[in-house]
């Protein structure tokens, strides 16, 4: 693997080169499982030695502050490819669809969305997809990127405050904010495929290409990074090897226990699986073929759910012990549940590697 100076140059250049100009409380996501906290000291809550610095600098890798979107149907919608991942959040009746093919140029959004201030973050190197709405109050334009790394995932940084911010850890790790965490402001968000986030979502909204910024948006800027076991920065516990590196998996987080799930070992169709952690129950929910998992809660009611998949030619429902149908964010669709919403458990999509790296004793669910 080459050294991480040559790397840091390496990607410097790539970034630089390519530069140029320029809520509803009944829609919230409960999580269960999330942490709070608090430590305002002036170091680190991670290990500063392995805190590396990903070459184009603060903002080097510019934010999305103004996003534009195009419909779902439009011609640069149709022009994206079905296989494509997308990330996709759904809010008080509006879907919108961010690419993977536009986030892997810039890692941190910054939108408006049915009156909520939301942060999509997204590290290309360790595959994680995170979204928060109402991180800070301060300003619609709360996050961008800090250009430091830890076990080579994105570091934000708040423009409030100017904390620095683990991704996967959801934590400010340096600065006045040291300590505090964003578990309880997750939003339930799904990676898929285009073609998948579509069909559950014909209305939907599409993040255009039209950023502001002059990028290759139609090529993927790490080269071979996602058919490689290397990674471009060094990693705790890089040598568990139980999957791929780059194995794309749902981790499940609750109680300082992790469970991960690989998506590839999913049904293509559509599968359920009722799992519990620290006697908290929650329903898995995935498919191989759209590319995508994610985690409910099983308890509602004060009453544990039995789910299992309805094949309703969408991927979209799952149904309870009782018949009743809920759909895959966790509404309610039987006229006994309307109204009603699943919480969500603390859970997001991320690369193999960096769940051995961030998490100790990972429980890997062998699917099949």
């Amino acid at each position: 693997m080459l050294a991480e100076k040559s790397l840091v140059l390496i990607f410097t250049f790539v970034f630089l080169v390519s530069a140029c100009s320029s809520g509803d409380s009944d829609e919230s996501d409960n999580i269960i499982g999330s942490d709070s906290g608090n430590n305002s000291s002036g170091t680190w809550l991670i290990p500063v030695a392995k805190v590396k610095d990903g070459g184009p600098g603060k903002d080097g890798i510019p934010s999305i502050d103004n996003p534009q979107f195009v419909a779902g149907n439009s011609a640069e919608a149709n022009a994206l490819r079905d296989n494509e991942l997308v990330v996709g959040i759904f809010l008080n009746g509006v879907a919108k669809a961010y690419p993977h093919t536009i986030l892997n140029w810039h890692e941190v959004l910054n939108d408006l969305v049915s009156g909520n201030n939301v942060t999509l973050s997204y590290c290309p190197l360790t595959g994680s997809a995170i979204t928060w709405r109402d991180a800070t109050l301060e300003s619609d334009r709360t996050f961008g990127v800090s250009g430091l790394l830890y076990n080579s995932n994105l570091i934000l940084y708040d423009r409030a405050t100017d904390s620095n911010w683990s991704q996967m850890l959801q934590q400010a790790v340096f600065g006045e904010r040291s300590g505090e965490v964003l578990t309880s402001k997750q939003l339930l968000t799904i990676e898929t495929t285009w073609r998948q986030w579509r069909q559950w979502f014909p209305d939907t909204l599409l993040l255009s290409a039209e950023t502001g910024f002059s990028r290759s948006y139609g090529s993927y800027p790490y080269g071979d990074y996602l058919t490689s076991s290397a990674t471009l920065f060094s990693v705790d516990n890089q040598e568990d090897d139980r999957l791929f590196a780059k194995e794309r998996a749902l981790g499940v987080t609750i109680e300082s226990r992790t469970k991960v799930y690989p998506i590839s070992q999913f049904n293509a169709d559509f599968q359920v699986l009722n799992e519990s952690i620290a006697n908290i129950d929650y329903v898995v929910i995935g498919s191989s073929s759209g590319r995508f998992a994610l985690a409910l809660s099983r308890l509602h009611a004060g009453e544990v759910l039995q789910f299992q998949a309805v094949f309703d030619g969408q991927q979209r429902h799952i149904e309870d012990q009782h018949g009743r149908m809920w759909d895959i964010y966790g509404h309610g669709v039987s006229d006994e549940v309307k109204g009603q919403r699943l919480n969500m458990v603390t859970h997001y999509t991320a690369f193999w590697f960096a769940w051995a790296a961030f998490f100790n004793d990972v429980e890997i669910v062998n699917i099949q």
